[in-house]
């Protein structure tokens, strides 16, 4: 069963009065009800109201008898003042109890809704919960909750992260099958297009809490690795948990701790050294499982007993003889740090969030007012060490994995609660947003089409900041924009959006740039300084290559994928790399590809936008006034629609984004 929340679902409606025709009335209410707006202002989209029932808003209005919908403007504008009176009152689940008697909940968002799903999954009161009726009309409750939670992998992250901060992941997962928790991991990594990862993590974990039980107990017994033993096998995740994990399974406890990570370390957890920890991590779990094989079926001290909820795997604590003890030793030795656990959040809330700036209080789900307070964002990560590039200038740059996840912040305060906390700013360069689907235009990143094409090893958070830094002037340097995508990067204040990206030494541009541009003047190009470069007459770079002996040969060959005769090129004078406005790109690696990627991106611009100069691409898109609001799972940008150019909309950069995965959320624009 597919959950409604989706969509507005009205359960149950009941009418009363007279009705010939009872087809045609049903149709009538039915197209009444379709051209409904049941949206309500300050309320956030991604919020999920549940509504346990409502009278008519205004009796003896509505005519349903007559062609026309007689009253319907009456009936609709009270209903919509009906539904707003109803959800200032909403409870919220994820605050704590609900009375018996509330009419209206209301949760966040879905990663929210689905915390509290599982958290009354566990605690068996998920029949006495009225809003939950309309998930379990029939069949087990068990896989309905499973199904659920399937279907919306991209909530995944955060609701394990607010399950957890309550202690309530650990049960909530080891309810879950191994084959259960695999899918749901290979699920979540394809969604956040994670592609190293999720191949690293299609193999099969040993089954059983035995395993994970024994590997937990060695590990905890033991120090740092000894002898010749690999040093760089640790874990993946921090063990700073008061939550026991001891009695899940390795399969449930990589579930969780990966996706922990993916929540409160996302910058990381796209790395390849997340990767590859996780890689010796398996490796050495796996050969542990092995050698320890299956519990013992002598009775021992203290006596094996079967755990009656584990298909008869053996769960029970390993007591080795002097003589297994001896044998193993060096093998215990290994697992030092293997131990899985989760990451606690230590680091002070980066926004405090009170319902004086909101519309509604309800945990900061309202749209700010045009002059909300702009706040100052915290840091996401902490522990920065800082190296001189080759260049001279120093960059602060991530320590060690270890180190990297000592102190997280996700965006906005964090508490005990299950209730996730939402960030509003006002900015007047909202436009920078529609970077992103330029972004997604020329591939750089794919979308919700196509989560598994691999993009930019750059943050796009990041790649709007380099980007939007270059096209606007040093007048909104101090825009509440930055702070908000650093927040939303995972970067500290003030650290460059540049740390973990390396683009290599050698620029072509795909093929497939070209087709908005069309000249009749030559190409011009160039060897010289080892270098080889070809010059479009727009006046971006199309190659810019090291160059080998024959440079003719090479060009020749370099020149294939564009259909371009050689002959057709003109040499000229080394075209000069743009300098860039900037200096927040400080390694000079990533000074060079900005440098080359700035003059297609004014150019391009300037095409879609039928500009007559480049000089006009920062007044047209990204000078424009907004309202963000940004939470854990989406980013909600709010513009006037008066304020929209037609340019803009023609162009196609003001639809939705949606799920972006390498934003890790759901992007919309929105215009009032």
């Amino acid at each position: 069963m597919s959950t409604p929340v989706l969509q507005n679902c009205i359960d149950t409606l009941r009418v009363v009065g007279q009705a010939g025709d009872s087809l045609a009335f049903r149709l009538k209410l039915q197209s009444l009800l379709s051209s409904t707006d049941f949206s309500l202002p300050g309320i956030s989209p991604s919020a999920i109201v549940f509504i346990r029932s409502m009278d008519d808003p205004r009796p003896g209005t509505l005519r349903l008898v007559r062609n026309d919908l007689e009253g319907a403007h009456l009936w609709t504008d009270a209903l919509q003042e009906s539904l707003a009176n109803k959800i200032r009152e909403a409870e919220r689940p994820a605050s704590g109890t609900v009375p018996g008697k509330a009419g209206c909940v209301l949760f966040a968002d879905k990663a929210e809704m689905l915390a509290c799903l599982a958290g009354d999954w566990r605690s068996g009161s998920l029949r006495t919960r009225w809003w939950w009726k309309t998930l379990f009309r029939s069949g087990d409750e068990s896989e309905i909750v499973k199904q659920v939670w399937r279907e919306h992998p991209q909530y995944v992250p955060v609701a394990l992260d607010l399950l957890e901060r309550q202690s309530k992941a650990a049960p909530f997962i080891g309810a879950l099958t191994d084959a259960e928790c695999h899918q749901l991991l290979q699920n979540v990594l394809s969604s956040f297009a994670i592609q190293e990862l999720a191949q690293v993590c299609e193999i099969d974990l040993p089954c059983g809490p035995a395993q994970a039980t024994a590997a937990s107990a060695t590990a905890k017994a033991l120090g740092r690795f000894e002898d010749n033993d690999d040093p760089h096998a640790e874990r993946p995740w921090s063990v700073q948990s008061e939550t026991s994990h001891a009695d899940l399974s390795l399969e449930q406890e990589r579930l969780l701790g990966i996706a922990l990570i993916i929540q409160r370390a996302p910058v990381y957890a796209r790395s390849s050294d997340f990767a590859q920890a996780v890689h010796r991590w398996q490796q050495v779990v796996s050969a542990f499982a092995r050698d320890i094989g299956p519990a013992p079926l002598a009775p021992a001290s203290p006596v094996a007993t079967p755990h009656p909820e584990r298909n008869n795997l053996w769960h029970t604590t390993v007591v080795a003889s002097s003589e297994r003890e001896s044998q193993q030793a060096h093998k215990r030795r290994r697992l030092s740090n293997v131990v899985l656990s989760q990451v606690t959040c230590e680091s002070e809330p980066a926004l405090e969030v009170g319902h004086e700036n909101c519309l509604l209080t309800v945990a900061g789900e309202g749209i700010p007012s045009e002059d909300s307070i702009e706040a100052e964002l915290g840091p996401i990560i902490a522990g920065h060490d800082t190296r001189s590039d080759a260049d001279g200038v120093e960059t602060p740059r991530h320590t060690a994995p270890s180190t990297q996840l000592e102190r997280i912040t996700p965006i906005g305060s964090r508490n005990d609660h299950f209730e996730t906390v939402s960030t509003h700013i006002a900015t007047e360069l909202g436009g920078l947003f529609y970077l992103i689907n330029l972004a997604l235009y020329l591939n750089l990143y794919g979308d919700f089409t196509m989560p598994a094409k691999p993009g930019l090893d750059l943050v796009i958070w990041d790649f709007v900041e380099l980007v939007g830094r270059e096209l606007v002037d040093d007048a909104h340097a101090d825009d509440s924009i930055w702070s908000l995508l650093a927040n939303l990067a995972g970067r500290s204040k003030g650290s460059p959006p540049d740390m973990n990206f390396e683009p290599a030494d050698e620029w072509r541009l795909p093929p497939d740039w070209l087709a908005p541009f069309s000249s009749d003047q030559p190409w011009q190009w160039n060897a010289s300084r080892g270098r080889l470069r070809v010059l479009h007459p727009a006046g971006f770079a199309v190659l810019d290559l090291r160059s080998k002996n024959n440079p003719s040969e090479q060009l020749q060959h370099e020149l294939e994928p564009y259909d371009i005769p050689f002959s057709s090129l003109m040499r000229a004078r080394s075209p000069k790399v743009m300098r860039l406005k900037s200096r927040i790109a400080r390694r000079r690696h990533l000074r060079r590809w900005l440098s080359l990627l700035m003059p297609y991106v004014r150019a391009r611009l300037r095409v879609a936008l039928d500009l007559e100069s480049q000089d006009d691409v920062a007044t047209t898109l990204c000078c424009r006034n907004a309202r963000v609001h940004a939470s854990d799972t989406h980013v909600d940008i709010y513009f006037g629609l008066a304020d929209l150019p037609l340019q803009v909309r023609f162009a196609g950069l003001d639809r939705d984004p949606g799920w972006v995965p390498a934003a890790g959320r759901f992007i919309a624009f929105h215009f009032d």
